[in-house]
């Protein structure tokens, strides 16, 4: 009775989810419209271009407890702030185009194409712009959950996702 219900793959797979293998992930197309729904409300509602205008002495991570422990915080390595060490800091405009393209992937992912590659593009870019407000310290953005979604997307199989024309 359990080799029907979980056939295995030769020797070495064993698939659990065999029994639910055709059933339709309808709780990650929830996810995936409700996060890049809400990727594009929060990219569309706030304005990022300030952090363009910011002088560069105030980029240096201001976190006095952990300026002893920590000389370099992590996050400025994840959130790739240090390319400017060897390119200058945005301008308000170049931020613009950021938000702007982080929006135009977000409205490709909610109408289901190439899901995958925009989940991973938004991450990314959304990673990098609530590392700008992490290295300035000007505000932390509680961009935590929608971080952390992009990112399970981002890895999920391609064929988790709802896609147009299929």
């Amino acid at each position: 009775m359990l080799s029907k219900l979980f056939p295995s793959q030769g020797n070495t797979a064993f698939r659990f989810l065999a029994p639910f293998a055709s059933v339709s992930p309808y709780h990650f197309y929830v996810v995936q419209f409700i996060t890049f729904l809400y990727t594009i409300y929060r990219f569309a509602s706030r304005n990022y271009t300030i952090y363009g205008v910011v002088p560069n002495t105030y980029r240096d991570y201001p976190f006095k407890l952990w300026l002893e422990l920590y000389p370099v915080q992590p996050s400025y390595y994840v959130t790739f702030q240090f390319i400017y060490e060897f390119i200058p800091f945005p301008s308000p405009d170049v931020i613009r185009w950021l938000q702007y393209a982080i929006i135009l992937c977000a409205v490709f992912g909610i109408l289901g194409i190439m899901p995958r590659f925009f989940s991973l593009v938004v991450f990314l870019l959304t990673l990098h712009i609530m590392g700008m407000t992490i290295s300035i310290a000007l505000v932390i953005d509680g961009a935590t959950i929608l971080i952390t979604t992009l990112f399970v997307m981002s890895i999920s199989p391609a064929n988790s996702f709802y896609r147009l024309g299929r």
